[in-house]
């Protein structure tokens, strides 16, 4: 589920229906960056949408942060639940626990990510064989001013 974004073509200005973003942060996404106005035809860069060749370490953290905030809840409420099941008041124990569920939860969620991420930089792969399509990233990789208007 994400948050409807209307987006507009920054030659016509017209909006381009249909486009939404990640709730969290307008994290960044793998895939074509390129757009094409269903009104003019002009091709728009979607700059939360890159080829994994653009993706800089911040984005790769930004497409993780759901999964560590998820593990941080799932295991604060887990070590709730276990202190009040075993009645626990020793600080020490609520600590060990708390760090190993905390970094269990960050483990599943991080490989279960890193699984759809696999799945998308191959298909990204895959674009990218083509000689044109591959120059044009770059270009748009080294001009990244040229983001189209979102508002």
């Amino acid at each position: 589920m994400g948050t409807y974004v209307k987006k507009f073509c920054g030659k016509c200005g017209k909006a381009i229906e249909g486009w939404h973003n990640d709730p969290f942060s307008k994290a960044t996404k793998i895939g074509c960056p390129l757009i094409k106005c269903p009104h003019c035809g002009y091709i728009n860069i979607d700059k939360y949408v890159k080829e994994y060749t653009m993706l800089s370490g911040y984005d790769y953290f930004k497409m993780y942060v759901p999964n560590i905030w998820g593990s941080i809840g799932i295991s604060i409420i887990l070590t709730a639940i276990i202190i009040l099941i075993f009645k626990i008041e020793n600080t020490t124990i609520f600590l060990a626990s708390f760090t190993l569920l905390f970094i269990l939860c960050l483990i599943y969620g991080i490989n279960k990510e890193y699984k759809n991420i696999q799945k998308e930089i191959n298909l990204s792969k895959e674009r990218l064989k083509d000689e044109k399509y591959k120059k044009l990233i770059d270009k748009i990789n080294e001009k990244t001013e040229h983001w189209y208007n979102v508002k």
